[in-house]
């Protein structure tokens, strides 16, 4: 099975945890929140290959930029997805974000690096790492 398949059913997988498509307006907040944390429970009790590992990324990822998680807590989560997923240029992506935000400017940077490796052409990254290298100063 190449990246791409496992990378589909990872995301079927994860999808098939959650049982319907989420929205994230305030009100339904607390209760995606909810869902995504017995999602990588369930996960992670059940991590047999890959394409669990994949679901797993994500719903950690999903929880990271839920709106209402806290910087710590997204870190936290970030860093799970981009160890169980380190192929998907987001993860490191979005870790660059928090870790700028954060005030980490180094860290940040790498991650963008990292999300650069994966994705060369992400203007968005470009423009992420290019911020970051200027708050530098």
């Amino acid at each position: 099975m190449d990246r791409c398949q496992i990378a589909r059913k990872g995301v079927a997988l994860f999808r098939s945890v959650m049982s319907s498509n989420s929205t994230t307006t305030a009100a339904e907040s607390r209760s995606l929140r909810t869902r995504l944390e017995a999602a990588i429970r369930q996960l992670a009790s059940r991590k047999t290959g890959a394409a669990d590992a994949v679901a797993l990324a994500e719903a950690h990822f999903r929880l990271a930029v839920l709106p209402g998680t806290d910087s710590t807590e997204a870190l936290t989560h970030l860093r799970a997805a981009t160890t169980l997923d380190f192929l998907h240029p987001k993860h490191h992506f979005h870790l660059g974000r928090i870790l700028h935000k954060s005030g980490d400017i180094y860290a940040a940077i790498c991650a963008y690096r990292q999300s650069l490796r994966l994705a060369p052409s992400s203007h968005r990254t470009w423009t992420h790492l290019a911020i970051a290298l200027a708050d530098l100063g």
